[in-house]
């Protein structure tokens, strides 16, 4: 048969049906990319608009996931046949209710939304004053309640402006990443991003301007980087360097020095040493403790690799460079940096033993439980104990200060500094609880596939658990950055064990 003689016969219907599956999956593959690349997309953004504190920018963030979940929901277009294109909603609506976690944000915001419909005290603000009124109000008794507060003063909107987006990225997440290539390239894109938000940070920091990014002015001069609060930069910086190493690793246990002479291995070890330097540059003094706990770790890993691998040629020397590579970078850092500034800081650090003891955090911890204690089964309001410690300021005085020329009190304790506390405070044992079910669901998890564990893995573990320590002590989530790094970290996690055979398993293929 010709050429063209072939060009002209009729397709058969299995030639039909061959490209009507090819065209749904091009579709299908093209909607993926387009939530896969607004989920990278939010990672990004979160870490340059500030870490998500101000409410603009978590409106921002709001759309972002709003747009990543309903392009993970979205029907793939196909004009020759409609239900094939909805049957992919149907699959990825079957596989977002099989994930428990979206019926625990589910459950969760249901419960604050009570909460918002029972308000028992309203926050009145005029000419930067406020207080608290319960004036017209009739709240049920027995009933989950609030106080109500502007959204962007806090409150019930605030909160799950900043809940709903993490939760939306989530589960767009759980939908669309069904690949190792999946979920590698948005961890990819996060370190590039990292990378660069850290090469931001210890420029500014050596340079110490008056406005963060140098556009935006804010009060304290406590910032570092994009981040208003150093301790949230720090936080930053360190999971950045946990998910840097952890391809570091990744790509070196795959590494086979026979039929692969490169890999981009050593590039993620740069990005992982530059937010090393970010978090030294951050003054965080947790920051310092897990980052510092975060690297030891990744050396330790890799040092395991090397051996087990017996990759010796460019083994030892690279570890070699890895450690005068931090050696370097830290003190250029801390050369960098004015007397007064290190003396400072350690000093700071030093102190650590002393706040322990008896420090404005301790101190806050004891109004806290008296707090809980007041309201324990369903608290005072999603996103409240700000406006709620006013109710506690005479017990505590060494929180609150007087203003010199009005002589009106003030309250320096804003926030709890302790997060679980604070959560527990605002949505009471109830509320808290229901917070708690989609953490605990991820650690069952990783429990059951325990011997799945591989090293970049066991790193981002102890990097998520880093992070849970370190809202013991200050106010983690309320960065929307962090929140999220928190929980996009569990169902990377959760991911990445799923998409390993079980040892048994790799010794048959080996």
């Amino acid at each position: 048969m010709s050429v063209r003689s072939r060009e002209l016969t009729p397709r058969t219907g299995y030639e039909r049906e061959a490209e009507h599956r090819l065209g749904t999956k091009s579709a299908a593959s093209a909607a993926n990319l387009c939530g896969l690349f607004f989920i990278g997309l939010y990672l990004v953004a979160a870490s340059w608009l500030f870490g998500g504190v101000v409410l603009w920018t978590k409106l921002i963030l709001l759309a972002i996931s709003i747009i990543a979940f309903l392009a993970a929901m979205a029907p793939a277009p196909n004009r020759a046949e409609r239900r094939s294109a909805a049957s992919r909603t149907r699959a990825s609506l079957r596989r977002l209710v099989s994930f428990p976690p979206f019926w625990f944000g589910l459950l969760l915001f249901s419960y604050v939304f009570l909460q918002w419909l029972n308000p028992a005290w309203t926050l009145i603000v005029e000419d930067g004053k406020w207080w608290l009124t319960n004036e017209g109000l009739t709240p049920r008794p027995n009933w989950p309640s609030s106080i109500q507060i502007a959204p962007e003063h806090g409150g019930v909107g605030d909160f799950l402006v900043r809940f709903g987006s993490v939760w939306l990225i989530v589960c767009a997440g759980w939908i669309l990443i069904r690949t190792r290539r999946s979920l590698l390239s948005l961890l990819i894109v996060f370190a590039i991003n990292s990378f660069f938000v850290a090469v931001v940070a210890i420029i500014q920091e050596m340079q110490q301007p008056d406005k963060v990014l140098w556009l935006y002015p804010w009060k304290g001069n406590d910032f570092s980087g994009p981040f208003f609060y150093r301790n949230h930069g720090g936080a930053f910086f360190y999971l950045s360097m946990s998910v840097s190493f952890g391809l570091a690793l990744y790509f070196q246990r795959g590494r086979n020095l026979i039929r692969q002479r490169s890999s981009p291995g050593p590039v993620f070890v740069i990005f992982g040493l530059v937010n090393a330097g970010a978090t030294v540059a951050s003054g965080s003094r947790a920051g310092w403790i897990f980052g510092a706990a975060i690297l030891a770790l990744y050396l330790l890993l890799a040092t395991g690799i090397w051996l087990r691998k017996r990759q010796w040629r460019g083994g030892l020397a690279g570890a070699i460079i890895v450690a005068g590579s931090i050696l370097i970078l830290t003190g250029s850092i801390v050369a960098s940096q004015q007397s007064e500034y290190l003396e400072y800081h350690f000093a700071r650090f030093l102190q650590i033993p002393a706040e322990l003891e008896r420090s404005g955090r301790t101190i806050g911890n004891e109004a806290s439980l008296q707090m809980i204690e007041d309201v324990k089964v369903f608290g005072y309001g999603a996103d409240s104990y700000e406006f709620a410690f006013a109710f506690y300021m005479k017990d505590y005085p060494e929180l609150v200060r007087t203003h010199r020329r009005s002589g009106s009190t003030r309250t320096n304790w804003v926030q709890a500094h302790n997060d679980p506390l604070q959560m527990a405070v605002e949505l009471g044992i109830v509320g808290a609880s229901i917070l708690a079910l989609s953490p605990l669901f991820f650690l069952v998890l990783f429990l059951l596939r325990f011997l799945r564990f591989r090293e970049e893995t066991i790193l981002w573990l102890v990097s998520v658990l880093l992070l849970f320590a370190h809202s013991f002590v200050d106010l983690i989530f309320m960065s929307t950055v962090l929140l999220a790094l928190f929980a996009f970290l569990l169902l990377s996690i959760e991911r990445s064990l799923f998409f390993e055979k079980p040892n048994n398993d790799l010794q048959k293929t080996s």
